[in-house]
């Protein structure tokens, strides 16, 4: 015993138990991890897309709150100007084209259809592959 405690006075490193012991528990937190992190992905990706719909919301909000100044206090004015003045919703001259998103549909009938939840479709070919939904409502008068 002792005189193979002295020949491996020299040697330093890991015995195989040790490795193994690592190797281990490496592959358990890779078997937790991995899937977390995918799942972390899609939930930042559907998380984005309902952050593009409550911007969407805030712009019909904003637009709204100006027709109705611009009409003087009359809602069935502004919501008629809102439908002309749609396109200051969007980023571009392109209709539906938001932040990177392409957002569908992308006209709203604000006069016809007021108050009524509107079922968006949203698609970004920087944040994942496929379709996120999301929902918005028109204004109303009341």
């Amino acid at each position: 015993m002792k005189r193979l405690h002295e020949q491996r006075k020299g040697q330093k490193g890991f015995t195989l138990i040790e490795i193994i012991a690592v190797l281990v528990i490496l592959g358990v937190l890779a078997a937790v991890a991995v899937p977390r992190y995918f799942d972390l992905q899609a939930n930042a990706a559907q998380r984005a897309a309902d952050a593009t719909a409550a911007e969407l919301q805030a712009r019909i909000n904003q637009l709204f709150a100006q027709q109705i100044i611009a009409a003087n206090g009359n809602c069935v004015n502004a919501l008629a100007g809102m439908d002309t003045n749609e396109a200051n919703l969007w980023d571009t001259a392109t209709a539906g084209a938001m932040s990177g998103w392409t957002i569908a549909p992308s006209a709203y009938d604000f006069a016809g259809a007021a108050g009524t939840n509107i079922a968006l479709t949203l698609t970004n070919a920087d944040v994942g592959a496929g379709n996120f939904n999301a929902q918005i409502t028109l204004p109303e008068c009341q």
